[in-house]
């Protein structure tokens, strides 16, 4: 099987081309980062904190077991050269967008036509949940850039070992930043080597590129185990409680069932917990941990932490058994929230409330959680507003209206994709990686029983490549029909 033929193109057009939209994407960087103040969360503090034990003692066992240290490290080096404040963060994380933008333009403008390739990354651009998302002092910015830059440059590491290993290295990196980028790894892994079935390669170049596609992708990773063995005496990437992550879930949506909890005194120290909790008003409880860590805590109390995190293991496990249906049910719910396809657990525009309207109070943030007078001084450094701020809020709080129409539009491009390929199309099944990955990432999410709307959101740029791309097959199958 062959790939579509790649459309004719100067390398003066796509020089052209990628200055045009990089300045234009500066330009309007330039008008987000004036808008919006630096959003964050008690995440943020610890993200810092890390950056400025790692500037002061080359460490960063502060982090602890639970924590990658991928965007410390990134924060770490720019407050080294620009100093201790937040803006350039934000600045730099802006310029990435940018940048994202012009190489997303020229990426695809070697597999579509010039007019995909431009509106793609005007798009990406112009995107105002990736402006937002840039405005995080958060690694979820940092993890979606390198992730996009992964998959683009993954559609020609098949025929590229230079492609392969910065495709490799680029999915590694994420996972310093974020730990889900393994799972979106091995999905990347699967579908460069399902493609060059179907492509009928030779399988030893193939493997070649697969086997440099894995070196590099654990070039990063092993120093890091080996770090977190010697000094955090912990084996892994990072030490998740993911039953923890699922119970915060079930008691947000009210599906909690407490007389599962057995022992009595358990019981009645989680019905205290819950009594303290919903005694707060609705604004306090915008500085609050999540209620299944406060009551984790007190199970620490009481014993260790190896015995509450049983203890959450025993109660997810039993609970599964005792309401299959009822979990399975709240599994599907989230995917389809994830995949922007449900629009009532739409978490974005409560998050652009809080944040560009005023609904929360950073210092007072800061001060509930713990973060020190410096962590303090610098986070609180930029919190820029102007006439723009409200407009941005009001688009970010309506784009609920409109994501389900856009979703809906490009899985039915994906399924005419796919409908061609199965006909026998000479289309390349590695042009729906961007559109993977983002169902991976809500599949990853839902079985944790996220519905966050915020965790697929921030992957729009993968998303308008995956549109470029899809209609620029889709007009090449058209002409080779005629």
């Amino acid at each position: 099987m062959k790939s579509l033929p790649k459309p004719k193109r100067s390398a003066g057009s796509m020089v052209f081309d990628a200055a045009f939209v990089l300045f234009g994407a500066l330009t309007i960087q330039f008008l987000y980062v004036k808008s919006a103040p630096a959003v964050i969360t008690s995440d943020s503090i610890h993200a810092l904190r890390g950056a400025l034990e790692f500037i002061s003692s080359d460490t960063i066992a502060i982090l602890g077991p639970d924590y990658v240290p991928g965007y410390s490290l990134f924060i770490a080096g720019i407050i080294a050269v620009a100093g201790k404040a937040i803006a350039p963060v934000l600045t730099i994380q802006h310029l990435m967008l940018a940048v994202l933008a012009s190489l997303a333009t020229v990426v695809v403008r070697i597999y579509s036509n010039r007019s995909y390739s431009l509106c793609a990354g005007f798009l990406i651009a112009l995107d105002p949940v990736s402006a937002f998302c840039s405005s995080w002092v958060l690694p979820d910015f940092l993890f979606v850039f390198l992730i996009t830059c992964a998959v683009l440059s993954a559609f020609d590491a098949h025929r590229s070992p230079l492609l392969s290993a910065i495709s490799g290295l680029l999915f590694g990196s994420a996972v310093l930043v974020e730990t889900q980028g393994v799972v979106l790894w091995l999905a990347a892994f699967s579908l460069i080597l399902l493609s060059s079935l179907i492509r009928r390669d030779d399988m030893k170049q193939t493997s070649a590129a697969l086997l440099l596609f894995t070196l590099s992708f654990l070039l990063l990773l092993v120093p890091w185990i080996m770090y977190r063995s010697n000094v955090l005496g912990d084996i892994g990437i990072a030490k998740e409680n993911k039953s923890l992550t699922r119970i915060e879930r079930l008691q947000q949506t009210m599906l909690f069932d407490p007389y599962l909890i057995a022992d009595k005194d358990e019981r009645a120290l989680y019905q205290d917990v819950l009594h303290r909790y919903t005694r707060s008003s609705p604004s306090e409880k915008k500085y609050f941990r999540p209620m299944a860590e406060i009551f984790r805590d007190e199970l620490v109390k009481r014993g260790d932490e190896k015995a509450a995190d049983r203890w959450f293991h025993d109660y997810l496990t039993e609970y599964r058994q005792t309401h299959p249906q009822r979990y399975w049910t709240q599994v599907l719910l989230s995917f389809a929230s994830l995949l922007q396809l449900n629009s009532d657990a739409a978490y974005l525009p409560h998050m652009a409330n809080d944040y560009l309207g005023e609904k929360i109070s950073p210092s007072e943030l800061l001060k509930r959680s713990g973060a020190t007078e410096e962590e303090t001084q610098i986070l609180l450094s930029y919190q820029a507003r102007n006439e723009a701020t409200e407009s941005w809020r009001s688009v970010l709080h309506d784009i609920q209206t409109y994501k389900a129409v856009c979703s809906l539009f490009l899985l039915f491009l994906v399924f005419v994709s796919i409908y061609a390929l199965a006909r026998g199309s000479l289309f390349d099944p590695i042009f729906l990686l961007p559109y993977l990955i983002f169902t991976v990432q809500a599949a990853s999410q839902a079985y944790l029983l996220q519905n966050d709307d915020r965790l697929t959101l921030i992957f729009s740029p993968l998303l308008f490549v995956q549109l470029a791309l899809l209609l620029g097959a889709v007009g090449e199958l058209a002409k080779t029909r005629r």
